[in-house]
Formats: C-alpha cells, sequence, structure tokens
C-alpha cells in the first residue's frame, strides 16, 4: 500500500499548520457537548466555525508550497481570487459573426469568424461585474480576442478556438496583438478542456534537415511534398532547403500574407497564443495549446499567476515554438503542465538592455511539470538584464531533443544579470545534449541572423550565482555531450557559486566540463563514464565525494586540463608571408605556424597582404549570406581536440557593408561561428571543444590579427 497516499496523511499533510486551529476546534466542541450556558455555546459554537473557516480556507495551491523542504528562502505564495458565477455561452452572440472564408489545407471550410461576437461577449460580462464566457463543443474561427477585468474564458470539451490565418488582423501601424491578449487587466481566466489552436502552419519556415531529423526520412518526405504542394516559397542555401509559407495568392483562402517578401513576413511572426502584460491575478488551467506561430504562453510582468495543468503542443521541428516562457513575473506557480514544442519548455527571460520597462523574475515555483521532446526541459535566457530569484523548481521530468540542456542557464554579454537563491531539486532529465548547462556563450539565432550579435557585449555581464542543485537523475541520449557544463566570460568574470549534490548521471561523454568557473561544489555524484575537463581558469572548485567511472574525482589549482596553449601574434616579417611592402593583395599559400608534433597548420587562400602584424583581406562585394564568396579564407588543421580562437576586426571604421567572418568546419561543412559584420575593434570568433580536423576562417574586409588554440589532454 503507498502510504503516502493515505487520506488521514494527506489531510494532516495539507492543514499541518493549522493543527492548532483544529485542536481548538474539537475543544470548543466538546464544551458544547458537556452543557455549557447558552452564552458560553454560542461563544463556542462561533469560535468553533471560525476556526474551521480559517482551516479549510487554505487555497489548493499551499499544499505545493507546504511539501516543500525547509529552505534558506521563503517563496511569497500566490492567492486565489474569484470570478463571479455569471455564466454566458458565445452561442448566445452568434448573430454578431461575420462572414469570411478559409479553407485549411485539409479542404476544411470556415464561413463564419467570430472576432466581433467574441468582444461583444467579454465587454458585457466585463461591464456587469464579470463572469465567464463558456465556448460550448464546436469550432469558433477567430482573430485577436482581447480579455478585461474579471473574465474566464472557458473552454467545454470538444470546443476549438481557432486563430484565423488572416496575418493582417494580428498588426496594425504600431504594434502586433497575440491570440489571446490582454493588458493591465485584473482577475482573469483562461480554462476548461478544450483547445486553443494558433494555426502556426500558416506562419512557420520549415527546414527540410530539421523534419528528416525530427521524422526520419520517409515521413519527412511525405511532409515535405505536403508543403510544396501548398504553394509558397522555396529557398535554398548552404544549411539545405527552406520552405516559407509566403504567396499572395494564399488570398484566395483566407491566410493572407503580410510584407513585402518572405523575410519581412517573418520578422512579423512573434504572435503567441496567449500574451498577457501588466496584469494581475492570472489563471491560465487545463486548456490545450496547439501550433503557436511563435512562442505559446508568453506571460509578461504578471503577478500572481497561476499556471495549471496546461498542455501544449508543436512539432518539434518548428522554429521558436517555446512553450512556456515566464518574462519579467513575480508571486508565480507552475504545476501539472505537459509540454512537447519546437524550442524550449519553460523558460524565464528578464528583459534585454533595450526593453523599457525591466522588472525581475522573483518567487516562482515549478513544480510536477513534464517536458516531452523540447529543445531544454527547465532554462533561464537568454535575456536576463532584471535579474532572477527565490526560484524553486523541483519533482518535474525533463525530456529534451538534442539542441540543448535539460537545466540551462543561457545568457551572454550584452543581456546577462543577477541570479540568485535558485533551487533545483528532485527532477528528472532524459537525452538532454547537456544534463546541467551554464553557457555565456550562448547566441540567440533567428531566421537571417543571430539576434545577440544586436547587443552591446561590453555592458550587462551574466552573474550566475547562488545556484543549488541536488538529486539530479540524468540519462544520456545517443548525441549527449556533456553532464555538467559551465562557460563563464573570463577567469575575471566566471561563473560562481554554483552547488550542485548527490546526483547522478549515466551515459554522457563528459562528466564535467568547467572553463572560467569558481567556488565550484560538485559533492557527492556520480558520473557512470565520462571524461573531465577544468581549464587552468577554473578556480576553487570541489569535487568531494564525486566520482567519474568509479573514480574519485580531485582538482588541484591550476593544474589545468589542456596540453598546449598556443598563441600566435603576427611579427613583422615572417616567413613564407608576403612582405609588409607589398602595395597589393596576392594569393597567399603555405603560411605555416609550428608547433610540437605537428599541432596545427596554417594556410591562406584569396586576397591576402600582411599589414601591420595582420593578415589583411579585400572586400568582395557579396553578403554574408554567400559567405563562401569571401575574399579569402584561412585552413588550419587540428591534430587533436581543441579550442580555436581567431581574432579578427575590420580593416575600416565606417562603411562596414561587405565585411564578416564566418568559422566552419570543412568536413561537416556547417558553420561553427559567424560574425555578421566586422567592426573596427577586434573581436573574437571561436569554436569550442572542436574535434580533430580541418576549419576554415572565411574572412572578407577584414584583418587576422591573432590566432589561439588550446588542445585538451
Amino acid at each position: 500500500m503507498d502510504y503516502s497516499k493515505h487520506p488521514l496523511k494527506i489531510f494532516f499533510s495539507y492543514y499541518k499548520p493549522h493543527l492548532p486551529l483544529f485542536v481548538a476546534d474539537m475543544v470548543c466542541a466538546g464544551g458544547f457537548v458537556k452543557g455549557k450556558s447558552i452564552k458560553k455555546s454560542a461563544f463556542f459554537i462561533a469560535a468553533f466555525f471560525f476556526s474551521c473557516a480559517l482551516a479549510f480556507s487554505k487555497s489548493p495551491y499551499d499544499s505545493y508550497y507546504d511539501s516543500l523542504p525547509a529552505l534558506s528562502v521563503d517563496l511569497e505564495r500566490v492567492e486565489e481570487w474569484t470570478i463571479p458565477e455569471k455564466r454566458v455561452s458565445v452561442l448566445d452572440y452568434k448573430n454578431l459573426c461575420e462572414k469570411t472564408y478559409f479553407k485549411d489545407w485539409d479542404g476544411k471550410e470556415y464561413s463564419l469568424i467570430w472576432t466581433r461576437a467574441i468582444k461583444a461577449a467579454i465587454s458585457e460580462l466585463s461591464d456587469s461585474g464579470g463572469g465567464h464566457l463558456v465556448f460550448p463543443k464546436g469550432t469558433y474561427l477567430s482573430g485577436p480576442v482581447i480579455l478585461q477585468d474579471n473574465v474566464e474564458l472557458y473552454l467545454e470539451e470538444g470546443s476549438l478556438l481557432l486563430a484565423s490565418p488572416d496575418k493582417n488582423l494580428y498588426y496594425n501601424k504600431k504594434d502586433k496583438t497575440d491570440f489571446i491578449y490582454a493588458k493591465n487587466a485584473r482577475n482573469i481566466a483562461v480554462s476548461g478542456k478544450g483547445t486553443i489552436d494558433g494555426n502556426g502552419e500558416f506562419w512557420w519556415p520549415i527546414a527540410k534537415s530539421k523534419i528528416e531529423s525530427a521524422l526520419g526520412k520517409a515521413e519527412a518526405e511525405k511532409y515535405w511534398k505536403d508543403c510544396l504542394s501548398r504553394g509558397g516559397l522555396l529557398q535554398e542555401s548552404n544549411k539545405g532547403e527552406t520552405w516559407w509559407p509566403y504567396e499572395k495568392s494564399w488570398d484566395k483562402i483566407g491566410a493572407a500574407c503580410i510584407g513585402s517578401d518572405f523575410m519581412e513576413q517573418e520578422h512579423k511572426r512573434g504572435v503567441y497564443i496567449i500574451g498577457f502584460v501588466d496584469c494581475e491575478n492570472v489563471k491560465i488551467s487545463g486548456v490545450k495549446l496547439r501550433n503557436s506561430p511563435k512562442m505559446h504562453c508568453y506571460p509578461t510582468r504578471c503577478r500572481n499567476l497561476i499556471v495549471d495543468g496546461l498542455s501544449i503542443y508543436s512539432p518539434v521541428f518548428t522554429p521558436n515554438t517555446d512553450g512556456l516562457d515566464i518574462c519579467m513575473c513575480s508571486k508565480a506557480i507552475i504545476v501539472n503542465c505537459s509540454l512537447t514544442c519546437g524550442d524550449d519548455g519553460i523558460i524565464f527571460k528578464s528583459a534585454t538592455a533595450k526593453t523599457k520597462i525591466k522588472k525581475k523574475i522573483s518567487d516562482v515555483l515549478v513544480c510536477d511539470n513534464v517536458t516531452d521532446d523540447t529543445h531544454c526541459g527547465f532554462g533561464l535566457g537568454s535575456e536576463n538584464v532584471a535579474g532572477t530569484e527565490r526560484v524553486i523548481v523541483c519533482r518535474n521530468r525533463f525530456k529534451t531533443v538534442i539542441s540543448s540542456g535539460g537545466i540551462a542557464f543561457k545568457t551572454p554579454a550584452g543581456r546577462g544579470g543577477e541570479t540568485k537563491d535558485i533551487y533545483i531539486f528532485d527532477n528528472e532529465i532524459i537525452n538532454a545534449r547537456w544534463a546541467i548547462a551554464f553557457n555565456t556563450f550562448y547566441e540567440s539565432t533567428s531566421i537571417g541572423g543571430s539576434v545577440t550579435d544586436k547587443d552591446d557585449k561590453t555592458k550587462f555581464f551574466p552573474d550566475l550565482k547562488g545556484i543549488h542543485i541536488w538529486n539530479i537523475r540524468a540519462e544520456a541520449g545517443p548525441l549527449s555531450k556533456n553532464a555538467v557544463y559551465m562557460d563563464g566570460i573570463s577567469e575575471e568574470r566566471p561563473v560562481h557559486d554554483i552547488h550542485i549534490e548527490g546526483s547522478t548521471f549515466r551515459g554522457f561523454e563528459n562528466a564535467v566540463n568547467l572553463r572560467s568557473a569558481s567556488d565550484i561544489h560538485i559533492k557527492n555524484c556520480d558520473f557512470d563514464t565520462g571524461r573531465v575537463f577544468i581549464s587552468d581558469t577554473c578556480h576553487k572548485i570541489d569535487l568531494e565525494g564525486s566520482k567519474a567511472g568509479g573514480k574519485e574525482l580531485s582538482f588541484e589549482e591550476n593544474n589545468a586540463v589542456y596540453k598546449k596553449k598556443i598563441l600566435w601574434k603576427f611579427g613583422e616579417k615572417p616567413d613564407n608571408a608576403i612582405s609588409e611592402d607589398s602595395k597589393s593583395y596576392s594569393s597567399l599559400k603555405n603560411l605555416v605556424l609550428k608547433e610540437e608534433k605537428g599541432l596545427v597548420r596554417l594556410s591562406a587562400t584569396g586576397k591576402v597582404q600582411w599589414s601591420k602584424k595582420s593578415l589583411r583581406t579585400s572586400r568582395n562585394k557579396v553578403d554574408s549570406s554567400s559567405y563562401k564568396k569571401a575574399s579569402a579564407y584561412f585552413e588550419l588543421e587540428l591534430r587533436e581536440k581543441s579550442d580555436l580562437s581567431f581574432t579578427v576586426k575590420s580593416t575600416s571604421s565606417n562603411d562596414n557593408a561587405w565585411r564578416f567572418a564566418f568559422l566552419t568546419s570543412v568536413e561537416t561543412d556547417s558553420v561553427i561561428a559567424s560574425i555578421f559584420q566586422l567592426e573596427a575593434s577586434p573581436v573574437d570568433i571561436q569554436g569550442k571543444n572542436l574535434e580533430k580536423g580541418k576549419y576554415r576562417l572565411y574572412l572578407n574586409g577584414g584583418a587576422l590579427t591573432e590566432i589561439s588554440v588550446k588542445s585538451y589532454k
């Protein structure tokens, strides 16, 4: 018998904080039974009912807080509120529906759109004090739905609220509106057993390589043919073919395109299924969210937020379809949710440098959730400028796909802030690339470039600290790499004050991989296999009681894991190179940087000139999307597993068009890192943990001033 579920155990666990009141109830009742005076009996009766009211008025969410172990932080608990009992059926407003025409790709036709009817129903409910707008079984095609104070959308089982694919409905001249939207509202809710579908298929660019990875070749070929049969636009690049849902003739099926071309439309794809901003007392429970154009649920600066039993689904190959993004919210609880989507599962964000109103994330409990094939189970980033504190993540199961971490803190310079009082325990991680990751070189990419390239990386540095993790059970998948991975910005700006204890990690290629980390405690952890890499930029690493492959782990200060650290700065007149007196660009061959045991060999091809202690390239008039047409490339062969860094800069402080750098692998023909527009000041373009093989730096209109290689043991 499972005694943890015994009714008495549940009762006493739930009402433990109020047991003194419960005892008082019994005393009062006893006094009443013994026949005290009427006056005293009345007092006992009043006290009895008053204390019962206190004991039984607890929120059902208090049990989640009460079940937590003793920690050095107490979260501010969510409080429930009530919405008036009044219930109105949306069918009562059907006469306000307008005619439309939409034909989906399965051939189903829709002739009515409910936008106006839903708007009228919400306004009347709110004006009359509030209530529940009920969607009975059926399908309701609509444009944006804007919630108002004291109103709940309630979707009965079998109901489908379907976002119109007419993209013009979500944009005006100034801004966009999410499908279910509210701003500065109080006491709002979305609940029930129905489904809200964002019709994302009319927004998503589909990369053929991604569907092949997700579905296998046979199923991917069928899906790909379905995409091509719909029309749209096909684009080829070095990464393969991408199908874009962009075609003017789609006006005929009610799926109008916006923008002068597919990329302009792509920049407007940021429509969420649920987007609440600056709201207080928000509850989202029970409903199923499907196929969002971008993120599914994105509450921003909301306070007293309850997310309970939410089910989220989009295909794993769909771009940027995060499940639940908690952005600058406070006093929140996320429980019993199930997520499968094309990007991160549960992710915290707290502002970029350009965010006008910045608020930190605080007092959030994430408990008893399941992610099933997401890019990241639980994560923070890339935005964390306002900071994050007092967060508890426990009893979750995070199953991920190959591209990210089970638990990942991924915030780079330009987007960083402070973390503290973060507690993560009793979680299961399956199939993550990194079980636990702290990545300060994260690039938030989108189609057409890297979002983080726009940030000023001289400000807003990540301060990842005050994070306590224990009792993690992690199982690797076929493409998993590191069990514990930390990569600080530098020795001066490390990841620090991190505690990982009492956890098990199975099947990872590397057990521990630490760079620029300090005051790190990985204690009593068991790694069944895996190598250990700790760079000489790490300090105060405590591995007490931890084992890898049955062997005790140890760390000695300044005992680097690197076999060699090599740094080249070009001299005045190196051998086998063009003289700096040369007045024209020429083809440079076989510039060899020699090192013991022939670790690396560098050669240059294209228009290269030796100038001012650098290798300077000319500028071809090609943009970064055609980087292989750069004026020159440098090929470097690694003979051992290494880190590789090239220091580059623009050869001019103005007119930066056509000045770029791309680091690629020759064997896989893939891009490792990129800089789309070089600046006059030097910057590093680097690849970390690279396997032996050949790598190329494509450089256009720039100067190569340094090369650094760090080879592993």
